[in-house]
């Protein structure tokens, strides 16, 4: 007989929802018991078991174990923990009292946040400051006088929870709208009245992605809001893509509440956050990435190609009819030419290159584009 598990408690918030979608993928494999799913992932039933207890955030080796026993896509399921490890941050944030000390952004986007600060203040100078539950002072026009309306679409309803508590203790602001997906926001967004002025996307979702929602919004609504991307990890290629939608500016999930807002009161001002400087950098880095793989053999580039499609060595060294040994000199060699430290690195990048081709995304076009645009402003 499977082995029970205790009820989930959902008030844990994103540690407890991913359990449940553990135990979903255990349940579409059969239901097998943790013995069984201990005996082929090598791991033991104790911690296999509290992988999928939706208490503590689970480490990633363990989970691997457990999806991979279970049948599932390690690739997939990666990004889903790491999603989930971010929005529990925000959960334990938002729950605690009194609230814990802030969290720091990552040293390589210390940058982006430099060039935010220095962007935020050199817009509002000039306005007047209005006291802050949320920090000593916080900037806004002097001419403000409409209330800021704000639509959300996160799928973790917690988030959502605490950007409108966060938003709606502002005097100057209102959340007049959310969605938990994109479908919902595609049919929420044109209808929700009083109509928003900004809208904040998370750019994972269940279904698609918000930075669809962000191109919908800019080339089919009338008076379409400005868009916000909150995103979990700094990503170049969200960068341009985000851009390339139409929107004004992004975010990450851990950025300072004062921030937040100070963003919020900017872009409904009419400003933005995608800073020049910053585009610049994300471009940059994509053309040497882009330059790397011109760089590779047609024989490391179809291996390349395999891996983002999350074939394993001997799944690529069957299809291919040379050995697995064959395989991971090439995997090696590759890793060797694009400065990848570890294997997950050369598969997530591979994985996003073949989606972007799938979709017709030409990133070296793109990020053309988006420099002569800005070498006309800059003129």
């Amino acid at each position: 007989m499977p082995r029970g598990e205790k009820p989930l408690d959902m008030t844990r918030g994103p540690v407890a929802e991913f359990a449940a979608e553990l135990r979903a993928l255990r349940r579409a494999a059969g239901t097998p018991t943790y013995r069984t799913l201990a005996r082929q992932a090598n791991y033991s039933i104790t911690v296999l078991s509290q992988a999928a207890a939706g208490v503590t955030v689970p480490a990633w080796p363990a989970v691997k174990a457990f999806v991979v026993a279970c049948g599932g896509d390690p690739l997939d399921w990666e990004q889903r923990w790491q999603t989930m490890r971010r929005d529990q941050d925000i959960h334990d944030t938002i729950v605690n009292q009194p609230p814990p000390s802030e969290p720091q952004a990552s040293d390589a986007f210390q940058i982006v946040r430099s060039a935010q600060d220095r962007q935020i203040s050199s817009e509002m100078a000039g306005s007047k400051m209005v006291a802050s539950s949320f920090g000593p002072s916080i900037c806004t026009r002097a001419d403000t006088t409409a209330v800021v309306k704000v639509f959300l679409l996160d799928d973790h309803e917690l988030v959502r929870t605490g950007l409108r508590a966060l938003i709606e203790s502002q005097p100057d602001m209102a959340v007049v709208g959310e969605a938990a997906t994109a479908a919902e926001a595609r049919t929420r967004l044109p209808l929700t009245r009083p109509r928003p002025d900004v809208a904040i996307l998370d750019i994972r979702l269940p279904d698609e992605d918000g930075i669809s929602v962000c191109r919908f919004a800019r080339t089919t609504m009338e008076s379409a809001p400005t868009c916000l991307m909150l995103t979990s990890y700094a990503d170049d290629d969200a960068v341009v893509a985000s851009m390339n939608a139409g929107a004004a500016g992004f975010l990450l999930k851990d950025t300072r509440a004062e921030d937040l807002l100070k963003a919020i009161r900017l872009l409904a001002a009419g400003g933005t956050l995608l800073n020049p400087d910053v585009l610049n950098l994300a471009i940059g880095r994509l053309r040497k990435r882009n330059q790397g793989l011109l760089d590779l053999t047609e024989r490391e580039r179809e291996i390349f190609d395999l891996l983002g499609e999350g074939m394993s060595n001997d799944e690529i060294a069957r299809q291919l009819l040379v050995s697995p040994q064959t395989i991971a000199t090439f995997t090696h060699r590759i890793m060797q030419k694009q400065g990848f430290g570890r294997r997950q690195e050369l598969v997530v990048t591979a994985a996003r290159l073949l989606e972007r081709r799938r979709n017709r995304a030409d990133a070296q076009e793109l990020a053309d584009r988006l420099t002569a645009v800005y070498s006309v402003k800059d003129q």
